[in-house]
């Protein structure tokens, strides 16, 4: 059973979302169809590990005018 928040963002303090963009990439980058080349983020709760794929939390936005085809954000708000 995974748990569901019943909202599409997750949420996280804002000290900890500013570390979780520069380690992972900038706020608004060009990327490509494949996602996963974004790995997968597991939320441990109670020993209790849940691995969120990477189409889950990064956004892709359609762009023709961007060689790589779109926009990627993160799906976490602070």
């Amino acid at each position: 059973m995974t748990p569901d928040s019943g909202t599409t963002f997750m949420t996280m303090p804002t000290w900890a979302h500013d570390l979780f963009i520069e380690k992972t990439f900038a706020p608004e980058m060009s990327c490509n169809e494949n996602l996963e080349e974004f790995g997968t983020i597991t939320f441990v709760i109670n020993g209790k590990h849940y691995d969120i794929d990477s189409h889950h939390w990064v956004r892709r936005k359609i762009d023709n005018h961007n060689y790589l085809g779109g926009r990627c954000s993160d799906m976490f708000r602070e």
